[in-house]
């Protein structure tokens, strides 16, 4: 598994990228498939896993076809807001 604090942006987004890959394979989907059960162009799917690139929007649709969604709920939560000086 990656450590992203130490990774390039590139890296992260490739990482990401192989994670969907996986998972979408664990799920029994081609690409093709994939792509067809979040309504997005096979094209994006594929560069997506190729590539690490995709927009925000196509990355949510790509989490919920995942069964991922929920984590998302975790990103950006700052996890030290108690320890925070109120100015």
């Amino acid at each position: 598994m990656l450590a992203f604090d130490l990774s390039t942006t590139k890296e992260i987004v490739k990482e990401l990228a192989s994670r969907a890959k996986a998972k979408r394979k664990k799920i029994g989907m081609s690409q093709k498939q994939f792509a067809e059960h979040i309504g997005m162009r096979f094209g994006t799917y594929a560069r997506f896993e190729k590539t690490g690139l995709i927009s925000l929007n196509n990355f949510v649709d790509t989490l919920r076809g995942l069964y991922s969604i929920e984590d998302l709920e975790s990103i950006l939560i700052d996890k030290n807001e108690h320890l925070k000086i109120k100015w």
